[in-house]
């Protein structure tokens, strides 16, 4: 189970694997309103010229300030196709403070354009792009530097390019900033912590609609599923092209009668773990019902899936569970014939398994993805059966 407190000072997950599937996730369900959001603001922003003529007698260059905003438009509508499209996390918030620098140096071009000495005026105006901006979802890491940076900027400015403005204004503006600052970044944090903590909390209970609780592998139900989505691939897919092994503990009544359910359930954690070693990183390892367990290989052919059963045989042959008797597993190995549904796959394989156990168990059978035929893998031989 993850942890809902995995969620680090700077408004990140602690797991950097999290992280990722987490800005997939955030970026498939929140690209699109960010990118509204964007245009939104540039279209407004736009329309603002409009109000520089109530204030024509004290506007020097009307012409630069319409210039300024259609600059802010059209990199909104760039913008809003990017945040789209871009999937790298670092590069999608680095759109977004590209974004918000652009706004924030085109709305002081127009201020010094204006040569308006009003800096509480213009102190509202920036004050209401950062608010605008805390829209961006931005992690609140990012938001504080690039709200700072734009708050320095406009003073600066403000100081150098404007006449003189007394002291005590700068002071007045300056705390007014501080708070927006504090109340922006403070709101985000809070936000982003909560999003992460339900996204975690979502990722669990969509794990536990999917695993086994016992064994922590895949269940039947999210097995079939994965199983007939590969059965819908074309035959002349690769993907159509993969094998599955079926395997049953030897003799599990035995290890219940003997030493208990409780040590009965450690043998099978124990089993999967042993599945899971030797399987690789591609295949699909779910439980089947009891101690029978089951085991997807994409992209394989028989030969290659009986190679894998027989080292998975031999590593739980090998193993030492603790026990008063020797504890072994007996497989059975289809591959997936052309036009095959899931159903006659499934039933190919467990009919290799119970011939497994009648053979002898502790071996592996393979049926032959062409004739159909049997075949035996016992103990790194191949032979008739």
């Amino acid at each position: 189970m993850k942890k809902t407190n995995a969620v680090n000072f700077w408004g990140f997950l602690k797991s950097p694997e999290e992280e990722a599937k987490y800005f997939q996730h955030e970026h498939t369900v929140a690209s699109s309103l960010v990118s509204r959001v964007i245009i939104a603001f540039g279209v407004a922003f736009f329309l603002i010229y409009i109000f520089d003529f109530g204030y024509c007698a004290r506007v020097t260059n009307l012409d630069a300030s319409l210039g300024a905003r259609i600059v802010i438009l059209i990199s909104s509508l760039i913008f809003a196709i990017l945040v789209r499209v871009v999937k790298k996390q670092f590069c999608y918030y680095m759109l977004l403070v590209l974004f918000s620098g652009i706004v924030a140096i085109s709305y002081v071009y127009i201020l010094v354009e204006q040569n308006v000495s009003d800096l509480g005026y213009h102190g509202m105006g920036i004050m209401a792009i950062l608010i605008c901006i805390s829209l961006l979802r931005i992690p609140w890491a990012y938001l504080l530097v690039t709200n700072t940076t734009i708050i320095a900027f406009f003073l600066l400015c403000s100081y150098f390019l404007m006449e003189r403005v007394p002291i005590s204004n700068y002071i007045e503006v300056t705390t007014y900033f501080i708070i927006v600052i504090l109340f922006t970044s403070i709101i985000q944090k809070q936000m982003s912590t909560e999003q992460r903590e339900k996204y975690l909390q979502g990722e669990n209970l969509r794990l536990l609609s999917v695993t086994d609780k016992l064994t922590g592998c895949y269940n039947r139900l999210w097995f079939d599923s994965k199983l007939k989505e590969f059965s819908f691939f074309r035959d002349d897919d690769p993907g159509s092209k993969f094998s599955i092994i079926m395997l049953d503990v030897d003799n599990f009544k035995k290890v219940n009668d003997t030493h208990g359910h409780l040590v009965g359930d450690r043998v099978l954690q124990e089993c999967v773990d042993l599945v899971r070693g030797v399987s690789r990183p591609k295949d699909y390892c779910a439980r089947w019902g009891g101690e029978e367990f089951i085991v997807l290989l994409p992209t394989t052919q028989i030969e290659e899936a009986t190679a894998v059963a027989e080292r998975m045989r031999s590593a739980i042959e090998l193993y030492d569970f603790s026990l008063s008797f020797a504890l072994t597993c007996s497989f059975g190995v289809v591959a997936r014939r052309p036009g095959e549904d899931s159903d006659s796959l499934l039933h190919r394989a467990d009919t290799m398994l119970y011939r497994a156990k009648r053979n002898g168990k502790n071996r592996v059978e393979k049926d032959d993805l062409i004739e159909g035929s049997g075949a035996v893998f016992l103990h790194g031989d191949l032979r008739r059966g």
